[in-house]
C-alpha cells in the first residue's frame, strides 16, 4: 500500500478465498482491510498501527475478520512498514494468511 497516496498497489488473487470478496474490492476501498476486522478485535488492531509507523518493525497479529456472508475467519497478518529519509511512513507491505484451522486446532488442545 502506498500510504502517501492512500492507494493499494497490489492484492493477491488468493485474498478472495480468505476474505470472501473480490481482490478488486481492496483496490477500490483502501480502508476495507480495517472494515472487515471483527468488532471485538478492531481496537487491538488500531492500537497496533502507531507502532507500525514509529519503530519500522514488522507487525504481527492474529485477528478475526467477518466475511460478507457473516462467517468469521482468523487471519495472521505480517505487515512491514517502509519509511522515507525523514522517517515518515510511505508504504506498507504485508502478507495475510487464513489461520482459522490452526487457531481452532490450538483451541481444541
Amino acid at each position: 500500500m502506498d500510504v502517501v497516496n492512500q492507494k493499494v498497489l497490489q492484492v493477491s488473487s488468493a485474498s478472495g478465498k480468505v476474505y470472501g470478496c473480490a481482490q478488486e474490492a481492496f483496490i477500490k476501498n483502501v480502508q476495507l482491510w480495517l472494515e472487515v476486522v471483527h468488532p471485538d478485535d478492531l481496537k487491538i488492531v488500531e492500537s497496533a498501527m502507531p507502532s507500525v509507523t514509529s519503530d519500522g518493525k514488522v507487525m504481527h497479529s492474529d485477528d478475526r475478520i467477518v466475511r460478507p456472508d457473516g462467517s468469521i475467519r482468523w487471519v495472521e497478518a505480517k505487515i512491514k512498514p517502509s519509511v522515507d529519509e525523514k522517517k515518515r511512513l510511505v508504504r506498507l507491505d504485508g502478507v495475510i494468511a487464513d489461520s482459522t484451522d490452526k487457531i481452532r486446532a490450538e483451541n481444541d488442545l
